[in-house]
């Protein structure tokens, strides 16, 4: 599986998307801005094995994020946590989801 951290309106990533997968290529866009509001992330530390890193929009199933052998950091968008109004609590969440992201690539 190809990943690329995008956003829907980027026309070049959906033209990329497109190509991979008429030639049978799984694509995934993983839209930063969907977190935490649209879409979870998952970061199971397990002391056998890999971790589980799974992506998943509301809705919509988990994806097995360790399927995903290249990935192309596109045009990658902050995530939101709309929810958060107040500013130095919302700089802490910003901060704790650019960990989160952080530690996926790791």
């Amino acid at each position: 599986m190809v990943g690329i951290v995008s956003h829907p309106e980027d026309p070049h990533a959906e033209r990329v998307m497109g190509h991979l997968r008429a030639a049978g290529q799984d694509a995934l866009l993983l839209d930063l801005s969907d977190l935490p509001d649209r879409a979870t992330l998952t970061i199971d530390y397990r002391p056998e094995g890999p971790p589980l890193l799974e992506y998943s929009r509301t809705g919509g199933s988990p994806i097995d994020l360790a399927k995903v052998g290249t990935m192309w950091w596109r045009r990658p968008q902050q995530a939101s946590p709309s929810a958060v109004t107040d500013p130095d609590i919302r700089l802490f969440t910003l901060n704790e989801w650019q960990e989160a992201i952080n530690g996926l690539w790791q």
